[in-house]
């Protein structure tokens, strides 16, 4: 539309220019040393006009020669950018699908201004899937050196890759790098926990736990989780005597001890001193509030006197949850350790119908035993072991 309207414009110039000159055509004389020329106004304008158009199409060219090198220079540059960025297209799909050594060689390829940090980020990743750190770090210092701007991210990524190789001191020191500047920020917090977690220092988890969640690092659940995972590996260590582990237990928040793994941890131990009396009355507190299979088993374990008042607890469960199968084993091994054989016998048939479990079959067997009927505990070893080998063996796919 413009073209057109411009093309209209010109023609109507065009027209009145022609008007005007029919009625007077003009003159135009040109002398020099003595020589006269003489044209119309419309010659001359014609000749003017082509004379411009020559001294524009030779300046143009004179131009054009002057900036040849610069523009080569583009050019080159250019085509440097397309090339690298296919490179990096080419690098990425290949780091994607495994490729990682086609990748390495794609992206630390890339050449002159236009290599970016991402290609030497991406090329540090495929250097470190193929276990080579010393030129993951070369990859990735060479990033810093391009992108200064973007060192905390390519730090992040740095220690990521150093917990992954299990270099634990070389993360520790980068941590702490990070700590000194930006050691509020939830992804220093969720290294920092992942290197604890590596270095199996949970007494610092511990005290890192109440950071984690202040700065929102993990959801409530999986904070929750974590107290209880790092509360049952403190319990879970070797302690010298029982003092040592009860100041350890009462040092955990009172939240966290009715977590049931925490429970269980602490029982176990308890278990381990033959502290019969503290593990029965901490199982029993815990399983009246929160009725846990694992607490159940553990309070089958139990031993010596304690065993028979553990016995009147566990029977006036029963008397409410008659279908739990775990229960009635754990009243089986109760009794046996009382050597109440008929009840044991009785307990653990029913167990072994409701819920066949190697360890239910076993039981029943040291209660079969004991009653002397040795063809019977034979049969149910037998019933244990297939259960167990069951267990064990890979699941067969149809071909």
């Amino acid at each position: 539309m413009r073209l057109l309207g411009f093309f209209l414009l010109a023609l109507a110039l065009a027209v009145g220019i022609g008007q005007f000159l029919s009625h007077d055509p003009g003159l135009v004389t040109v002398t020099r040393n003595g020589t006269s020329v003489r044209m119309s106004l419309a010659i001359a304008l014609v000749l003017a006009l082509l004379a411009g158009v020559v001294a524009y199409g030779v300046l143009w060219m004179v131009w054009r020669a002057l900036n040849a090198r610069n523009r080569f220079r583009q050019w080159r540059a250019a085509r440097a950018r397309d090339r690298n960025h296919t490179r990096l297209s080419d690098g990425l799909l290949a780091l994607a699908a495994g490729e990682y050594v086609q990748a390495e060689r794609l992206l630390a390829g890339a050449r002159g201004p236009q290599a970016t940090a991402a290609h030497y980020l991406a090329a540090a990743q495929a250097a470190h899937a193929q276990q080579a750190t010393g030129r993951r770090d070369r990859y990735l210092a060479r990033a810093r050196e391009v992108a200064p701007a973007h060192a905390f991210p390519l730090a992040l990524q740095q220690v990521e890759m150093q917990l992954d190789s299990g270099e634990l001191p070389a993360a520790d020191s980068a941590l702490r790098a990070l700590e000194e500047t930006r050691g509020g920020r939830t992804q220093v917090l969720a290294l920092r926990h992942r290197y604890l977690t590596a270095a199996q220092a949970w007494d610092d988890i511990a005290a890192l736990l109440p950071r984690l969640k202040r700065a929102g690092v993990y959801p409530a659940a999986r904070l929750v989780e974590l107290e209880a995972e790092c509360a049952a590996r403190i319990l879970g260590r070797p302690y010298a005597d029982r003092d040592s582990l009860t100041q350890a237990w009462e040092r955990l928040p009172r939240s966290v001890r009715t977590e049931p793994a925490v429970v269980a941890a602490f029982a176990r131990v308890l278990l381990g001193q033959n502290a019969q009396a503290i593990a029965e009355a901490i199982l029993r507190k815990t399983l009246t509030t929160h009725w846990e299979p694992r607490l159940v088993s553990l309070y089958g374990e139990l031993q010596g006197p304690v065993a028979r008042e553990a016995l009147r607890h566990a029977e006036r469960w029963l008397a409410e949850r008659s279908e739990d199968a775990g229960l009635l084993l754990t009243l089986g091994r109760l009794c046996l350790t009382l050597a109440l054989w008929g009840k044991a016998r009785a307990y653990l048939e029913t167990a072994c119908a409701r819920a066949p479990s190697a360890l239910a079959h076993r039981v029943f067997a040291e209660a079969l035993d004991a009653l002397g009927e040795s063809a019977a505990a034979a049969h149910q070893r037998q019933l244990g072991l297939e259960i167990a080998t069951a267990l064990l063996s890979p699941v067969l796919l149809p071909g």
